[in-house]
């Protein structure tokens, strides 16, 4: 990478989470973009996996600027057995930290009031499901290869968090229209492949869409395998600007 897309990196103690959490920032200028890794991903993946190859003239003429985080999905969904409720706290606590303190220090250093959010695997379920929670702090989301269906994680427990954290289920039922209406006004963006394992959960999630005249873009890639960190860099690039 060259010196405009050199990595600049800001820690802080997280009150919502009680521990350091770190946002790598690359490029110096432009719309901001939130990027959530994969399934317990580090704020330095999308540089050392190549994410951001396919968009270094974005970042070199600041037309965006990414600000990437880390994710707590080690403590969250890899334990299957082990305290469900527990669990989920610590995601609403991540989500608390993404809201309270991430959004207001993206906002305060870029200067920009649109936000773009971004993932790919499990980090597409914390960009769509932060979106359609939270639409009013959004303007743009953009989920790559998705898993959208979080009820494998928690071995049969149910609870009314779980279930609201769980966009296969609860946004189908969605019937709240302050709620839908905000949601209407972003530029919903879904990317699966033909060899995605949870294809079927993004179209479910853009069947719920359309059942709600929520205008959004499914776009299903042709892959010869399973989708590779340059077929996603190859996502953002189509779809970023």
């Amino acid at each position: 990478m060259n010196k405009k897309q050199a990595v600049q990196v800001k820690k802080w103690g997280s009150p919502s989470l009680g521990r350091q959490m770190a946002v790598n920032i690359y490029g110096s200028g432009g719309t901001p973009v939130l990027a959530f890794p994969d399934f317990n991903g580090k704020a330095s993946d999308y540089k050392t996996l190549g994410f951001l190859d396919q968009i270094s003239e974005q970042l070199e003429n600041q037309f965006n600027r990414f600000y990437c985080v880390s994710s707590v999905d080690k403590d969250v969904f890899s334990t299957v057995a082990s305290n469900p409720e527990g669990r989920l706290g610590l995601y609403i606590q991540y989500e608390n930290y993404i809201l309270d303190e991430v959004i207001p220090f993206i906002k305060d250093h870029s200067g920009n009031e649109y936000l773009i959010v971004t993932g790919v695997g499990m980090g597409a379920y914390h960009a769509l499901n932060f979106a359609f929670k939270h639409p009013e702090m959004v303007n743009k989301v953009l989920a790559a290869c998705g898993r959208y269906n979080i009820k494998p994680f928690f071995d049969g427990y149910f609870s009314d968090l779980l279930y609201y954290n769980n966009p296969v289920e609860y946004f189908p039922n969605l019937n709240d229209q302050e709620i839908i209406d905000r949601i209407k006004r972003l530029d919903i963006r879904i990317i699966t492949n033909n060899k995605d394992p949870h294809r079927a959960e993004a179209e479910m999630i853009s069947d719920a869409l359309n059942d709600k005249w929520i205008h959004h873009s499914l776009d299903l890639w042709e892959v010869p395998d399973k989708c590779s960190h340059s077929d996603y860099s190859r996502m953002l690039r189509n779809h970023i600007p």
